[in-house]
Formats: structure tokens, C-alpha cells, sequence
């Protein structure tokens, strides 16, 4: 801009001020006001302040605050210096954006800026008169045309300022004040630095709970400094306060301290505040050596140690508080406070590399108990979790677990179990159970099996410390000690314990799968258990079962399996015989009850009574049978009046013979031996564990006892198959009384024929015809119900029970009622 141009613009500048001013004290010319504003120009303050785009931020921001301005003018302004910023013509965008703002309204006073800009070119600066009172912008207008209308030589005349008439500092004396009072201001403001990176409350800084309140005192240059420290602070206050406390609690307004309750004192807590402990102490460390350098400084009255190098040597630092008191943050928030790592594992997964390292060393500690833990499990088979944070977990109480898990302490399930929640997110799923099978193993081993020699071999070879960094041994030596452990118990149940053994004796004598011992059993026992129930003793029975032994090939099996098979006699009623309450048991213990579970051991009674029951009908049966073919051949053929009966009865006979067989038939080889053949596979796979046998002999059980059954656990439609087939028994029972009667007739009226005594032919006819409807009467109940039985079969969405139907009914002899479409 050329000097013409500069001096008209001082000329207007001049005329505004001689406008605005009040009435002048002493006579001063516009002239003199053009000669002052040029030597404020030419002016070159050598040592001024040198202000960062930061601090002069930070004046606007105070003076937008003052002036309540929203949200809106915050994101404008930003936007304005970001664009500032990226322009690479400009050179000095700090000096501009002073210049800008120092021009703009919320600046302060030319006389404000002139006493804290010191300028050495003039010999004698001049302060402006005050300009009194702000103006509006239509008092100005009208003094601005007031102005023009007044001659040049009158705006020329004399004014007269009090304020000139002050004598003001020369520019040596006020750049040497200046410079003193910035050196002092640094130095108290370094000294003040030390206590608030530590939190400390001074003059400057008024610390509270989450908050800290900046005195007036802090010059506006360094109040954005001295807030990037007192966050430091702040994080540093709340980490100290984490890590010396039990715990915390939340309000609504600030964060407290109070004592956690014994549930929430886990060890990963306490490793986890060791941890914030040792980065406090090395942060600690840094503000020694900061208050080191400080004093150095102070001797030498050099200036190594400035606000602005502090804020750089505390940024790691700052980074590492910021990220802890996060994980503080939502550790507090977390309703269960057991789940620590699992709140860390989550920032392990951050793509900011600090995160992703800090949350890795902190992972590294907190999870040392964990592995400690899992170390005692997969090696000694001992739970030891003061704390209950291990995703394993004892039951308090095992006494009221389901019957398919066993009663007792000494169990194999009940006694332990997974808690889902607490599996850390760096274990997988197949991991876990593999660890939780482990110690199980070798816990059932130990205290189940009694065998603690092996566990100690166990230990011995497969001990090693585990760590979160060393994942791929960590899994190896799990995969490991699992095939090892998991084959040596499978090993023990068979070799041991004979679990086979006792599961094929089951099948042999509960199931009545050994027919020798079961004829042998049955004609022992058959006059005693015609008798009233309660006319019965044990050791009678207990005779007979020594004697059915003794007589068939059970007398060849080993002794842990006999000494294990007892009769015994069920709750008495009144009115039952001896083959209503006659049972026989399989005895185990531990540890076998673990997969012959008291829940088996009913589910066996149940199919005894059943076949056992089906058996004495065969054996009523065969008995009438007898009777009827050695009739035929002897007496019967010399009888012409019951011939005709005897006929029937061998007709009805063979129809109830023919149901009875292929009852059994079904029960004993399409149930049970196909069952059995399952189970056998699933037990003798490479890979089979103890939960290997024990859900195969469970489904086993299952199978056997549903399909067995018919369906009698399942609901009530399929409850009245049994029902009814008990209907059908008790119908053929009474049908083979009656023929025991008519035999009684026929060998009296033999015997009266071959001494040749006189009979009546009434009293014959009272006798017979009772005989003949009861007869025709029970040939056609059990026809009646057979085919109703035979029908719900053959309705069946089960296709084995269908089956079952088929083979009944094989000819289609019983005509079935068709089912309505």
C-alpha cells in the first residue's frame, strides 16, 4: 500500500476518533493524531509474546463463553481455522489470526493491546484518550455526518485529552517489566506443575472429585496447558483412589469410594490393581525426574524444563491413564464384577496398537490367577477359587441334582459344573470342555476311583506354567493331558471296576436275557409266589434265586457280579400274591453308580416287573398247554362230553401263546439286544469318555424302557398301551384259570367213569356250563381287546410299535375297524 493510501486511511481513522471522543482537556490537532497512529505503525516491538494458534483459540473461546455462544458458532469457528491451517501460501497464520481477532469486536482496546505490544522505534508512546461510553450505531452515524458538515479548518481546531497530559514509560523500562513479569509467571506456573500432575490442589488448581477448578490467577496463554495437565491429574487421582481401595460404587453425581463386598474381591481384581499400581509408580518416577531437572534449572537459571516439554513427557502417560480409567470405568458399570477379563479381552480387539499393547500387559496380569487355576485343575484335578471366578465351578448343594446324576458328594456330575459367563473370549468352546473334562477326570479318579498314585503321575508329567502369551502350548498340553486322562479313567471303569461286566449281567438277570436261570428261577419259585404276599420271606426267596443259580450257567460268573444280585420283596397290598411284590435287584456303588445311576437302577425294576410278569403268563401258558395235549392223548380222548371244550381251548390257547411269544420276541431282541448292540458300539469307540458312557448307557436305558414300554413315559395316550396289555394278561390269566378248573372236571368225571358210579346229568350241567361261559366269555374279552390294542398300535406314528402290530397280526386274522379318513 503506497504512503498516499496510508495516509488517507490515518485520516478517517483520525476524523472517527475525534468524533467519538468526549470533550478534550488539552488542544491536540488531527495532525497530531495522524502522527501518533504512523508511529504506531513504524513501530517493530522486537521482544513481543509470540502467541500459538492454540492460545488465541483459547481467548476466543473465553470471550465466546462470556458471550453465551452456542454450539453452532464453536463448530464454525473450528471449521474457519481448520481451513487456515491447511493454506500453504500463508506463512504466519498465527500472527493473521491475531491480527483477525484483534480487529474483530471481541478484542480488547487499542490502549490494552499498545501496553502489552511494547515498541521500541518510538521515543515517547502516547496512550489514546478514552473514548467514554459506547455509542450505538446511530449516535456514530449522526456524529460521522455531523463531521462532514463542519469546515476542514474548524475540524482542525484545537482538543483538549486528559489523558495525554499522563506521563507514560519509556520503552526500555516497559519491555524490562514485561520480560520480568513473564519469567516469574513461568516459574511460580512450573512449580505449580509438579503438585497438579499429581492431583494436588494449589493456588492455581482447586482439585475435586472428577472436576478441578482453574484460578483467575493462571494467565490466558497457558490456561489450555494447564488443563492438558490437570487431566493427568485428574486420571491420575481416580487410578490412586482404584488401586488403594477395596472397590467402587456410583452416584449420580460423583464417583465414591467404599468397601466390595467379599464376592467382588476376586483375584484378577487384585492382580488388576498391582497392575495400575506399578504404572502409578513409574508414572511417579517421571514426575521425580521432572522435579530433578525443575531444580537444575533454578541453579543454573537455565531453561530446560518448560510447561510445553512437560505436557510432551507426560503424553504416553496421559494415554495409558486414559485407557485404565476406561477399563475402570466399565469395570464399575459391569453388574457382575467377576467378569473383569472379560471387560479387558475387549479392548484387546481395538486397532489402535496402545490400546491393543496396554490391554495385552494388562491381560498378561490379570489372567496369571486364571492360569494358576486352570494349572491345579488340568494337573491335580483341585478347584481352588477362594473367590468363585473360575468358569468351574462346586455345587453347594448336590442332594437335590436330578436321579440321572447320582445322589452323593462323590459324583460325576452335579458335583461340578461350567459356568458360561465367566469363559474368557480367548478360550474356545471346545477348549473349555476340554479342560473341564480334565480336571473332572482326574478329580473322579482321586476321590471316586481312589486312585491318587495315578494323579500324582499325572502331575509329574504334564506340569508346566501356563501364561496368555503362550496360547498354542497352553492348547497342546490341554490336548494332551485330555487323551491322557480321559483314556486312563475309561481304562479304570473296565479293568477295575468291570463296568461291562455288570452292564451285561443286568441284561442277563434283570432282563431276563439268561433263559436257564430264568426257567430255573421261575419253577423254584412258582408254588411259593402263588401264595398271599404277605405269607412271603426274604430269605425263602433269597434260597430259591442260590438255588436258580446253582442250577443254570450263573453259577460260572464271577463273584463281584453275583454277590451283587438279590431278590427282594417290593411295598406290600392288600390282596396280592407273591408275583406282584417279587423283584429282583442289581446292586452297585461307587463308582458305578455314576453310569448305573439310581434313576437306572428304577428304570430297570420297571422293565423286571414287566418281563417278569410276561414270563409268568408264558409259564401259565406252557402249564395249560401241558395239560391240554397230555389231556388229549389220555383222558380226554375217552371223554366225548368236554372234548368239544378241550377243542376251543386249544384254538384260544394257541392264539394267546402265539401274542405272549411275539410280545417277547419284540421286547428281548427288537428292543433290548438292538439297544444293547448301540450301546456296546458308542462304549467301544476310540475317542468314548466317561460322558461317552454315561449318555450312551442313559439312552440305552431310555430306549429300552420307552420302546419296551410302549411309549408308557411319554403321555397319556400312549400310557393306555400299557393298560391295556395289562388288561390283556389279566384276561389270559383268568382264561388259564378257568382251564385249570376244567381240567379239575374232566379228571373227577374221568375218575367217576372208570369206577362206573352213577352221574347225574343235571348236576354235570351245573358244573360245565359255569365252566363253558366263563371260557367263551375270556376268548372273547381277549379278543375284543387285542384288536383294540392292536388298532392304537397300528396307529402309531412310532414305526416300530407299527411293526409290532404287523407281527401280531401278521395273517390278518383279527379284522381291524378301519380308520375314518
Amino acid at each position: 500500500m503506497s504512503g498516499v493510501h496510508v495516509r488517507a486511511a490515518l485520516s478517517r481513522l483520525a476524523d472517527r476518533y475525534l468524533q467519538n471522543s468526549e470533550s478534550p482537556s488539552e488542544p491536540y490537532t488531527i495532525e497530531t493524531i495522524i502522527g501518533f497512529f504512523e508511529g504506531i505503525i513504524n513501530s517493530i516491538p522486537s521482544d513481543s509474546p509470540v502467541y500459538g494458534i492454540e492460545d488465541i483459540l483459547y481467548q476466543i473461546f473465553s470471550k465466546l463463553s462470556n458471550n453465551n455462544a452456542d454450539g453452532i458458532l464453536y463448530s464454525r469457528l473450528s471449521n474457519l481455522v481448520s481451513r487456515l491451517r491447511t493454506q500453504e501460501v500463508l506463512q504466519n497464520k498465527a500472527s493473521i489470526l491475531q491480527v483477525l481477532y484483534s480487529l474483530s469486536s471481541l478484542s480488547e482496546t487499542i490502549s490494552e493491546l499498545a501496553s502489552s505490544h511494547p515498541m521500541n522505534s518510538l521515543s515517547e508512546v502516547q496512550a489514546l484518550p478514552s473514548l467514554g461510553p459506547e455509542r450505538t450505531f446511530s449516535e456514530t452515524t449522526e456524529a460521522r455526518n455531523t463531521s462532514k458538515s463542519i469546515p476542514v479548518s474548524e475540524r482542525n481546531s484545537v482538543y483538549e485529552w486528559s489523558s495525554f497530559s499522563q506521563k507514560q514509560p519509556t520503552p526500555a523500562e516497559e519491555k524490562a517489566s514485561h520480560t520480568e513479569e513473564i519469567s516469574n509467571s513461568e516459574n511460580y506456573l512450573k512449580s505449580a506443575t509438579l503438585f497438579i500432575l499429581q492431583g494436588v490442589s494449589t493456588d492455581l488448581v482447586s482439585f475435586h472429585d472428577g472436576s478441578a477448578d482453574l484460578s483467575q490467577q493462571i494467565p490466558s496463554h497457558h490456561i489450555l496447558q494447564i488443563r492438558s495437565l490437570c487431566e493427568i491429574g485428574l486420571l491420575y487421582r481416580q487410578l490412586k483412589r482404584f488401586a488403594d481401595y477395596d472397590g467402587f460404587q456410583t452416584s449420580p453425581s460423583t464417583l465414591r469410594l467404599s468397601e466390595s463386598s467379599s464376592e467382588e474381591q476376586t483375584l484378577a481384581l487384585q492382580s488388576f490393581r498391582a497392575f495400575v499400581s506399578k504404572e502409578l509408580t513409574q508414572y511417579l518416577s517421571l514426575i521425580a525426574s521432572l522435579e530433578s531437572q525443575l531444580r537444575t534449572d533454578n541453579s543454573t537459571r537455565s531453561q530446560t524444563v518448560s510447561i510445553r516439554r512437560c505436557i510432551v513427557w507426560t503424553n504416553k502417560p496421559r494415554l495409558k491413564f486414559r485407557i485404565l480409567s476406561s477399563i475402570v470405568d466399565s469395570y464399575i458399570k459391569e453388574k457382575n464384577k467377576k467378569k473383569l477379563i472379560h471387560i479387558v479381552a475387549r479392548y484387546s480387539f481395538h486397532g489402535d496398537p496402545i490400546i491393543h499393547d496396554l490391554s495385552k500387559r494388562v491381560l498378561m496380569e490379570i489372567t496369571q490367577p486364571l492360569h494358576e487355576m486352570i494349572e491345579n485343575w488340568v494337573y491335580k484335578g483341585e478347584l481352588i477359587d477362594p473367590f468363585r471366578e473360575f468358569f468351574v465351578i462346586e455345587s453347594d448343594d448336590i442332594s437335590h441334582t436330578h436321579d440321572r446324576q447320582g445322589t452323593g458328594r462323590i459324583v460325576w456330575k452335579g458335583k461340578y459344573h461350567l459356568e458360561k459367563e465367566l469363559i474368557p473370549s480367548f478360550l474356545s468352546s471346545p477348549l473349555v470342555e476340554k479342560i473341564f473334562l480334565i480336571g473332572k477326570c482326574l478329580n473322579f479318579a482321586r476321590y471316586g476311583c481312589d486312585d491318587s498314585e495315578w494323579t500324582q503321575e499325572h502331575y509329574s508329567k504334564f506340569a508346566k506354567k501356563l501364561s496368555y502369551t503362550d496360547f498354542q502350548s497352553l492348547k497342546l498340553t490341554i490336548d494332551m493331558a485330555y487323551t491322557q486322562s480321559t483314556r486312563h479313567l475309561v481304562q479304570l471303569m473296565e479293568e477295575k471296576f468291570h463296568l461291562s461286566e455288570h452292564l451285561n449281567a443286568i441284561k442277563k438277570y434283570i432282563l431276563l436275557g439268561q433263559g436257564d436261570f430264568v426257567t430255573y428261577l421261575m419253577e423254584s419259585l412258582g408254588d411259593s409266589l402263588e401264595q398271599p404276599a404277605n405269607t412271603l420271606f426274604r430269605h425263602n426267596l433269597t434260597t430259591c434265586l442260590e438255588s436258580a443259580i446253582r442250577s443254570s450257567n450263573a453259577s460260572y460268573e464271577q463273584g463281584y457280579v453275583l454277590k451283587r444280585l438279590d431278590a427282594r420283596l417290593l411295598e406290600l397290598s392288600h390282596g396280592e400274591v407273591g408275583w406282584d411284590v417279587f423283584t429282583l435287584e442289581y446292586k452297585v456303588d461307587s463308582p458305578i453308580n455314576v453310569i448305573i445311576t439310581p434313576y437306572c437302577s428304577r428304570q430297570y425294576l420297571k422293565m423286571f416287573n414287566f418281563l417278569w410278569r410276561l414270563k409268568r403268563i408264558e409259564f401259565a401258558l406252557s402249564h395249560s398247554w401241558r395239560r391240554s395235549t397230555l389231556g388229549a392223548r389220555n383222558i380226554i380222548r375217552e371223554l366225548d362230553f368236554v372234548q368239544p371244550e378241550w377243542h376251543f381251548v386249544s384254538i384260544h390257547l394257541a392264539e394267546m401263546i402265539h401274542f405272549i411269544c411275539q410280545l417277547q420276541y419284540y421286547i428281548l431282541f427288537e428292543v433290548i439286544e438292538i439297544s444293547w448292540e448301540k450301546l456296546k458300539e458308542e462304549m467301544s469307540k476310540p475317542n468314548a469318555t466317561l460322558d461317552t458312557y454315561i449318555e450312551a448307557h442313559h439312552h440305552y436305558v431310555t430306549s429300552i424302557t420307552h420302546k419296551g414300554l410302549l411309549g408308557s413315559a411319554r403321555s397319556r395316550t400312549e400310557d393306555s398301551f400299557l393298560h391295556q396289555l395289562h388288561e390283556i394278561l389279566k384276561t389270559i390269566l383268568s382264561f388259564h384259570n378257568t382251564i385249570e378248573v376244567l381240567h379239575s372236571f374232566s379228571v373227577s368225571l374221568y375218575s367217576r367213569l372208570k369206577v362206573n358210579a352213577l352221574i347225574s346229568t343235571e348236576s354235570l350241567e351245573e358244573e360245565y356250563v359255569p365252566i363253558q361261559e366263563k371260557l367263551q366269555h375270556c376268548s372273547e374279552e381277549f379278543q375284543l381287546r387285542l384288536k383294540h390294542f392292536l388298532y392304537g398300535l397300528a396307529t402309531q406314528k412310532d414305526s416300530e410299535m407299527r411293526f409290532l402290530s404287523v407281527r401280531l397280526n401278521f395273517n390278518e386274522f383279527y379284522a381291524l375297524q378301519q380308520k375314518r379318513i
